[in-house]
């Protein structure tokens, strides 16, 4: 191979390395994209936009758990478990007998 020839084939490949790189990046680009739009989307739960006005509304729904009910809900529908709830926060619950 004559000098010119090996200087020719130095050219050639020098430049064939800038196609090869941009469509590698292409390639890779296209990639990246079309992973993107077949993932599936991963969103944050819905969050309640006014949680004090939730729970002025919803007394005994849980803001911070998507509307669950809370044991004060138990309470309220129970009036025997009402009264013993109000008895012992105001100390006037009869004590309790355990057996020795």
């Amino acid at each position: 191979m004559t000098r010119l020839q090996t200087a020719r084939s130095h050219a050639a490949a020098l430049d064939l390395q800038p196609q090869v790189s941009t469509t590698t990046f292409k390639a890779l680009a296209a990639a990246v994209v079309l992973s993107a739009l077949i993932a599936t989307p991963v969103f944050a739960q819905a969050a309640i936009q006014e949680p004090g006005a939730f729970a002025q509304a919803y007394p005994y729904l849980d803001v911070l758990n998507g509307g669950a009910p809370t044991p004060a809900l138990k309470i309220a529908n129970d009036p025997a478990a009402l009264q013993a709830y109000v008895a012992r926060e105001l100390g006037t619950a009869l004590p309790r007998h355990t057996h020795h």
